[in-house]
């Protein structure tokens, strides 16, 4: 499997990208799930957050991205269920596309916490782990504690923010639960923090119908402003979910289990890249992926080996889409400690990596506050910038999405 950290090429062709991953259940029954489901409000909500936050990344479309909606949805979820009047609505009604109270909120983090047990599986394993860490003198309130182990078996912590022992034992916490691949969350926190919110997810699987190593090889990736790099590309040909729509098209790779899935999307045709681009920053990737009407079908594709990773702090993104009110100095959240508290930084980090054999990825999340189709034989190349999403297929759950622009720059 991918050893991380390194860097995610992007894909080939899309006959070879959807056939290298392949689908090992029937043409029949793969076609009943090839498509997109309905989903539920708390999935929906998840993919308007990652379809936001990613646009932002992409206004640079030839840099790679990669977030995870889920940890960040998590974290300030945890963060909503100390929330007060109109915050708590306000909250609420983003995280969870529900008009209603926090008690409608543990009911919708339960359900998705219950549909990623569903699907982990040997061959497809999902993990993930949610913690608060309070002051010593000063821990969370007992309803918080016990909404927040109803939603998501959380446990609260206490640790001494004045001393040098916090951090490190939020980074050792980051690094147990994505298994190492995000071996560090924050860097610093200031004495007066009141309390830090923290998700992590991890994901191992292997592919339905590995790529067989042998028939990898370098080919040109060409970024949207059309230079070109030799990167390892994979090959197969398989039966896949394979649709268009637009000036795109994208593929469905299944994970052996047939739980979850990778779906990788592309411009058709390389010189409209830099357009299609936009039209996935303006759409957002899981809402244009929602427009493709996919079908059972022979494909050949190609996929480059790759593996990235990045971070940020999300709160300015967060900010600008909707989130400004309810994070800052205006918000009550005097659920959580009993204390009038800010949120100072929502710190994001994320690592994917993709290769023969299947897929591993992760993401850590701490959110701190202080007071104040055809018949025939398909093509998918992904020699050029793509878009992806990694989640669960049922429920729908975009667990990870992301971007490569340039995949010379994204090498497994």
């Amino acid at each position: 499997m991918v050893q991380l950290p390194a860097q995610l090429p992007s894909l080939s062709r899309r006959a070879a990208l959807i056939s290298a991953l392949g689908l090992a259940l029937p043409r029949q029954a793969a076609a009943q799930e090839s498509n997109i489901g309905p989903g539920t409000g708390f999935g929906r909500a998840m993919e308007r957050l990652g379809d936001r936050l990613l646009a932002t990344g992409l206004a640079n479309p030839a840099g790679n991205h990669l977030l995870s909606p889920w940890s960040i949805q998590a974290a300030l979820g945890l963060l909503a269920l100390g929330a007060r009047g109109r915050t708590e609505a306000e909250l609420v009604q983003l995280l969870a596309g529900l008009r209603g109270d926090r008690k409608q909120l543990v009911t919708a983090l339960r359900g998705a916490r219950f549909a990623m047990q569903r699907a982990t599986s040997d061959a497809a394993r999902l993990r993930r782990g949610e913690t608060g860490w309070a002051r010593l003198d000063r821990g969370f309130l007992p309803e918080w504690q016990e909404l927040a182990g109803e939603a998501l078996n959380t446990r609260g912590r206490r640790v001494d923010f004045g001393g040098d022992r916090a951090v490190p034992a939020i980074n050792a916490w980051a690094a147990r639960e994505t298994n190492g691949m995000i071996p560090r969350i924050v860097d610093e926190l200031p004495r007066e923090t009141d309390f830090v919110l923290t998700s992590a997810i991890h994901f191992e699987g292997r592919w339905a119908n590995p790529f067989d190593p042998t028939l990898t090889s370098p080919m040109p990736f060409r970024t949207a402003a059309g230079a070109a790099s030799d990167v390892p590309m994979m090959r197969g040909e398989f039966d896949l979910a394979y649709g268009s729509a637009g000036a795109g098209h994208a593929v469905r790779l299944p994970y052996a289990g047939g739980r979850m899935a990778l779906w990788v999307m592309t411009a058709e045709r390389a010189e409209n890249s830099t357009s299609y681009v936009q039209t996935l920053r303006q759409q957002g990737v899981t809402a244009y992926l929602r427009t493709i009407p996919f079908r059972v079908q022979r494909v050949q594709a190609t996929l480059p080996r790759f593996s990235f990773g990045g971070g940020a702090d999300m709160l300015p993104a967060l900010n600008a889409n909707g989130f400004a009110n309810l994070l800052g100095g205006s918000a009550d959240l005097r659920g959580i400690t009993g204390r009038t508290t800010a949120v100072s930084a929502v710190l994001h980090q994320a690592r994917i990596g993709v290769d023969e054999r299947g897929t591993v990825a992760a993401a850590a999340t701490a959110v701190i506050a202080s007071r104040s189709m055809r018949l025939d034989i398909a093509e998918f190349t992904a020699d050029r910038p793509f878009a992806f999403v990694l989640g669960v297929a049922n429920p729908f759950l975009p667990l990870f999405v992301g971007h490569v622009g340039d995949a010379a720059n994204a090498r497994a």
